[in-house]
């Protein structure tokens, strides 16, 4: 325990893959047992807030001070993570045993990542470099986080309707967006460091479009607008097309590391096609998001 402590990123990536390995046997063990409709609710909320905000966090707290030319000596990590990670074993025993305690963890977990979001505030507030747009964005995207968490307690305390708003924006307001501000930033500062000759092709403008496309997607399907939610998902599919393509896509096959860095992303634009057949009609069921 006292090696994972010395650094942020190695307790949260520690608890992060403790996480998976957790839910994935929780999840073999409901098919194993054949328990899983009831289970599926719970799933498509608990899989995204549970397998990858500690991950994120270990990525932030490490990399993020170097964005913003702070000194981040963290010494809250440690309960920080303990928290968020205990709260995920709660919502499991809970789904077995008893609602309150499924309550009571997702509140821990809420409770931990507001006091992340907190700290990551103070530290682009702290911060006085020129360029905090990417920071900023991050933290909305956490901000996004806590109220798909809040959201997510409110369902598990019983109020039916917070269930798909919970998952809308766990998907659209906290995960994707996060997802797409580390693309935008670190990809192209990836490929100028291997592919020769290149130009680091990133305008903001670019990145606030693929944001209010995230909260569009969030308003239109938890309203269940579907030929909005088509049309938005057709242009960010055609965007993040692209975008792969003008960030040099094919040319990242030169490195794997690099190139599996560019599908990661490339991914989306097939992704984002799914959605919008989905919401054209087209019966694709749950591709988009497998």
């Amino acid at each position: 325990m006292k090696r994972l402590a010395i650094a942020p990123h190695r307790l949260y990536f520690f608890l992060g893959a403790v996480a998976v390995l957790f839910l994935f046997a929780w999840w073999w063990m409901r098919l194993a047992t054949q328990h899983v409709m009831s289970a599926i609710p719970l799933h498509a909320i608990l899989m995204p807030l549970g397998l990858f905000p500690l991950f994120i966090l270990g990525f932030t707290f490490t990399a993020g001070p170097r964005w913003l030319g702070v000194n981040a000596s963290d010494r809250y990590f440690l309960p920080t993570g303990m928290c968020y990670f205990s709260g995920i074993v709660l919502v499991v025993i809970g789904s077995n045993a008893a609602q309150r305690l499924t309550i009571i963890g997702f509140a821990l977990m809420l409770l931990a990542w507001s006091s992340a979001t907190g700290r990551w505030a103070s530290l682009v507030w702290q911060s006085t470099t020129s360029d905090r747009k990417h920071p900023a964005t991050l933290l909305a995207a956490m901000v996004g986080g806590v109220l798909a968490l809040f959201a997510a307690l409110l369902w598990s305390a019983g109020l039916s309707f917070a269930w798909v708003i919970a998952r809308q924006l766990a998907f659209f307001c906290f995960l994707l967006p996060i997802f797409l501000t580390v693309c935008h930033r670190m990809l192209p500062f990836f490929s100028s460091t291997i592919l020769k000759p290149y130009v680091a092709w990133r305008p903001y403008g670019l990145l606030w479009a693929w944001l209010v496309g995230c909260v569009s997607l969030a308003i239109t399907g938890a309203l269940d607008w579907r030929l909005a939610e088509a049309l938005i998902a057709s242009a960010m599919a055609l965007s993040f097309a692209f975008t792969s393509w003008r960030w040099g896509l094919l040319a990242s096959f030169c490195n794997r590391l690099l190139a599996m860095l560019h599908l990661s992303f490339a991914w989306l634009s097939i992704v984002f096609a799914l959605q919008a057949a989905n919401a054209f009609g087209f019966a694709v069921g749950s591709a988009s998001i497998a």
